[in-house]
């Protein structure tokens, strides 16, 4: 009983010390307000502010482009645009694009289609261009407030969002706009999974909202802190939201809950970006600029389900018998450090699947045997308050 006691201790310190650890850590050689970034690769970016830097080794040194603030948005190393303007030389000079004010936010749907929002406390526009950014024309305008976000998930349908709960959604390539949305809330930046499923994030709040009907209709789910000003989904599952205090939200579920992640920072947040399922950036006030390596999926688990199961479980394996591979399911009704472990007949550990902190959800992992002989197995799974552990038979 002593040494369980004892055993269960330790566990819940290496808990403690998982759940203290920060997979974001701070990057230096940049300065000022900084609220955008773009990567064109996992190696060269922008981010932008108060300046326009650049970087060609993933963020370990930055280059002073210019003063051009935010937004920015590159195609390629030579053509980019920082807020109403365009360059198609790396930056060395700069256009003035015409017609356009107070931008907020680009995005390109193709290599030649891009789009342009913003506009004043009293009107707000959305340009459209067909030549790469050489010129640009108004192809929505309103007089209820600005945009302040625009994402695609196609060459046809997107939505921006703004000032007084706007919405508006397009479905053919943005020639046309129509309302999803307007009341009193203020949507900060908007993000699409598919055609389907989407979330907005409210400034000054601690709610987000999320859609499964293409925006058509909305649910408040409820935040750990207020305030997200800027969110990126990997999946329709995984998805983060940073905003005032340094304040990094993450949802594993879809979701139905979000957890703070370790910030090394409380300056206030305004951009993230992810160059791919585990590097992401993020930019704040005062130079703050963040990046984590293993921000995605964590390495072979996978989140399967976007409700919070009542208790802790272990699932059969399945297939079971199998060859080679077979998946294991677990769940857990809270945050949890999770601990995945298969051991062979005789007890002798093999391989450690899973090691890390999980937010409530559940789980799956797909383990390959192929190395292995045939023979019957054990999978042991460990969490803050459980333990299990089942057989499995691996037949070649």
């Amino acid at each position: 009983m002593k040494n369980k006691i004892i055993g269960f201790i330790m566990m819940v310190l290496l808990a403690n010390t998982l759940l203290s650890q920060s997979t974001w850590t701070a990057l230096t050689g940049v300065s000022g307000f900084l609220r955008d970034m773009h990567f064109i690769n996992n190696q060269t970016g922008w981010v932008a502010g108060s300046n326009l830097y650049k970087t060609t080794n993933g963020g370990t040194n930055w280059t002073l482009i210019s003063p051009e603030s935010t937004p920015v948005y590159f195609l390629n190393e030579n053509t980019g645009f920082a807020n109403n303007k365009r360059t198609t030389n790396g930056g060395a000079n700069w256009t003035t694009l015409s017609g356009i004010s107070n931008t907020e936010d680009i995005t390109f749907t193709s290599n030649s289609v891009g789009f342009i929002v913003g506009g004043s406390s009293s009107n707000g526009s959305i340009w459209k261009s067909t030549d790469a950014g050489a010129s640009w024309t108004q192809v929505y305008y309103q007089t209820t407030g600005r945009f302040y976000a625009v994402h695609f998930i196609n060459f046809n349908t997107g939505w921006v969002c703004g000032q007084d709960g706007m919405i508006f959604k397009t479905t053919n390539a943005g020639d046309n706009w129509f309302t999803q949305s307007i009341n009193t809330s203020s949507y900060r930046d908007i993000w699409f999974t598919n055609e389907n499923t989407g979330w907005v994030c409210l400034s000054g709040s601690t709610q987000i909202r999320k859609s499964t009907d293409g925006g058509a209709s909305w649910q408040n789910q409820a935040l750990p802190q207020y305030g997200g000003v800027a969110l990126n989904f990997l999946t329709p599952l995984d998805g983060r939201l940073v905003g005032p205090g340094g304040y990094i939200m993450r949802t594993v579920n879809g979701g139905a809950n979000w957890s703070l992640e370790t910030s090394p920072t409380t300056q206030n947040l305004h951009g993230i970006f992810f160059t791919g399922s585990d590097t992401a950036y993020i930019c704040g006030e005062n130079g703050t600029l963040l990046k984590t390596v293993n921000g995605g999926f964590f390495t072979g688990v996978q989140p399967v389900s976007t409700e919070i199961p009542e208790k802790f479980s272990l699932s059969q394996n399945y297939p079971n018998p199998f060859n080679p591979s077979t998946k294991i399911r677990f769940a857990l009704p809270q945050n949890s450090y999770s601990k995945l472990v298969i051991y062979d007949v005789l007890g002798k550990e093999l391989e450690i699947l899973v090691n890390q902190h999980l937010i409530a959800g559940t789980y799956e992992f797909s383990w390959n045997a192929s190395e292995y002989s045939s023979g019957v197995y054990f999978y042991e799974f460990e969490s803050d308050l459980y333990i299990d552990i089942k057989k499995m038979v691996l037949t070649k």
